[in-house]
This record gives C-alpha cells, sequence and structure tokens, in this order.
C-alpha cells in the first residue's frame, strides 16, 4: 500500500507547522524539535484513518511503515537511513506510524544532510509504503557496478548480508555478516567474505560456512541485472 506525497501535503497544511515553515525566511533555522512534535501529535481524519484500515484490510499484520522521500535514491545523494522506518506495527497502530514517518523529516541529521546537498526541508515531499513483514533467514542489500573492494566495475555486483531482518543493516546498526561478489555478464560469484564479530575472513572461491546458497546470490544478480535494465541505470541500491 503506497501513500503518496499529496496526502502529506494536504496533512501538512493541517498543521501549525505549515504556518511556522512558511514563515521561515531564508538564514533563519527552522525550530525542528517544535516542528517535529507538532506534526507527531497530528490527528488524522475518522475517514481517512477508515479508508487505510479498509485499504491493508486483505494484508496480514505485523507491517513495515517505510518512508518513500522524493529525494532518496537520487544520482549523487542515497538518503540512506536518513528518514524513519518502523517495523512490526499492527492495523491499530498504522496511523500513527504514517505521522511519525513523515514527522522524520524533521529530524538534525536530515536537515544536515539537506544542507550539504543544498535543499530546504520545505522541498522535500514523503510518501509512505506499507508492506507486509516477512521473517527472512537473510536479507541485505545489493550494489550494482561495484567490487568487493568497493571499487566501479561494470561487470559486478556487491552482496552484503545479514541474519534475519536487513533494517539493522541498512541502518548502520551493524556491519554485513556476508559479503560477495557476482558477475553481471553470467551471475557466477567472484569472491566471497565473511565476518564473524570484528574479524573479516575473504575467501576466492564460494564457501559453505556462509550458509547461503549459491543459487541465492545467482539469482539475486539475475535480478539486479534486470532493474538495471528496466531504470536503464548502471548504479542501483537494492534492499532484499
Amino acid at each position: 500500500i503506497i501513500i503518496p506525497t499529496d496526502v502529506y501535503r494536504a496533512s501538512l497544511h493541517e498543521t501549525r507547522v505549515f504556518n511556522i515553515l512558511t514563515s521561515v525566511r531564508g538564514g533563519t533555522q527552522i525550530p525542528l524539535d517544535y516542528v517535529r512534535r507538532e506534526f507527531e501529535s497530528l490527528d488524522l481524519s475518522d475517514s481517512f484513518t477508515a479508508a487505510l484500515y479498509t485499504a491493508t484490510s486483505h494484508l496480514t499484520a505485523p507491517f513495515a511503515v517505510r518512508s518513500s522521500a522524493v529525494v532518496e535514491d537520487a544520482p549523487t545523494s542515497s538518503w540512506a537511513g536518513q528518514f524513519l522506518t518502523i517495523l512490526g506495527v499492527q492495523t491499530s497502530g498504522l496511523a500513527r506510524s504514517l505521522v511519525r514517518c513523515w514527522s522524520s523529516i524533521f529530524t538534525a541529521p536530515v536537515a544536515s544532510y539537506a544542507s550539504v546537498n543544498n535543499l530546504d526541508l520545505r522541498q522535500i515531499y514523503m510518501a509512505v509504503v506499507i508492506q507486509e513483514m516477512i521473517s527472512p533467514i537473510w536479507a541485505g542489500v545489493l550494489f550494482t557496478g561495484i567490487n568487493l573492494k568497493r571499487q566501479k566495475n561494470s561487470n559486478s555486483v556487491l552482496f552484503e548480508a545479514v541474519r534475519g531482518l536487513g533494517e539493522k543493516l541498512v541502518s548502520g546498526a551493524i556491519g554485513p555478516e556476508v559479503r560477495a561478489e557476482a558477475r553481471l555478464s553470467d551471475f557466477g560469484i567472484r569472491s566471497r567474505e565473511i565476518r564473524r564479530s570484528s574479524d573479516a575472513r575473504r575467501m576466492h572461491h564460494p564457501d559453505e560456512s556462509s550458509k547461503i546458497p549459491d543459487l541465492v546470490i545467482s539469482e539475486l544478480a539475475r535480478g539486479a541485472s534486470k532493474l538495471q535494465e528496466i531504470h536503464d541505470q548502471e548504479f542501483l541500491d537494492i534492499e532484499w
């Protein structure tokens, strides 16, 4: 389920936040803590909340409620981990989680990241994605056009994985337990690296001790290649 940016814009107009943002002029800092608290106190209309529950009635809780801001995944700035993702949300908590995702625009890290990228927080609009959660054995991220040394290589896809939910990897809370490099030409595995605690050990051939089947890595590489074609981009950052 996708809550589009239009809903964010309309909700913004219903709060005192809108008046604050429109009154701020160049050189004046937005009072982030106050704005965020005001936004988080927003009560969505009964009609919208009912529509939200109806739209998700065919899905099974718990849910992941994820930000999808218009500035994310840009060619020069990924915004990875800047906005809020809320996991394990029950149906009764969807509306409040939606508002919390919106309000995550008004945090110090986001303001700093926006400043570095010459963006005003008022230029950021956010859609929100609501998904059924699963219990993965492994999850992670793929980077196309990057090798295991994080150097550009058009025939490579870098694979990073952790056990269980991938949010702890994406948020930067922990590093990858397994890293691998596959070829985009034939989806074969070029090398693999397994990390235990603070140690890292590289193997130039697949090792069963990683417990991630070669076929999984190869199929993920194949999927990454298809996404490159669809988006006509060499460098992609893909969560799986």
